[in-house]
């Protein structure tokens, strides 16, 4: 159980404590959606494309996806086969907001998150994913929300320290 992010970051959003859109709080940027085909669910490069897109994967032509979608909607005015994702949320972070509003916070918050963790590992194979060893401090759930906050940033700053990259970005579920 849990939601789930993955791009040039991967990892899982701190159940109960840490929603998807998190790091806007310390300067990333949501994105626009992405787009996906009605009926089919694949995913869809259109946005605003001609028009006449269709999912060639698994219909024929415009036409049989769009009678298809009609039905579906029970909508003959429809003109379109694709529509945006709702269910992930794009974000991208620019390594210049992050030294700007990321680092001050982990800064400012170090002393906490040393006297809850004892240390955070990175899968660097498995896009910087990262593994938690505890103290035995217990902490409750108005720290949990900052820890798992600098965890996050933590990983952004490492994948920001290992790549040649100006931005760093993920896709998250929302």
């Amino acid at each position: 159980m849990g939601r789930w992010y993955h791009g040039n970051i991967h990892g899982k959003f701190w159940f109960g404590v840490q929603s998807s859109d998190a790091m806007q709080n310390y300067g990333a940027v949501e994105q626009p959606a992405d787009f996906m085909f009605k009926v089919c669910c694949c995913s869809c490069d259109c946005g605003e494309a001609s028009g006449q897109d269709y999912c060639g994967g698994c219909y024929e032509s415009y036409e049989d996806h769009i009678k298809e979608v009609r039905d579906e909607w029970d909508d003959d005015s429809i003109t379109e086969c694709f529509q945006p994702d709702e269910s992930n949320g794009n974000w991208e972070y620019d390594r210049d907001m992050f030294e700007d509003q990321g680092l001050p916070y982990i800064e400012k918050h170090e002393e906490l998150f040393n006297k809850y963790i004892e240390s955070l590992t990175f899968n660097e194979d498995n896009d910087y994913a990262y593994e938690i060893n505890w103290t035995k401090e217990d902490f409750g759930a108005d720290v949990g929300e900052i820890l798992a906050d600098l965890c996050m940033l933590k990983q952004i700053q490492h994948f920001f320290e290992k790549e040649d990259e100006d931005t760093c970005s993920w896709s998250a579920e929302n």
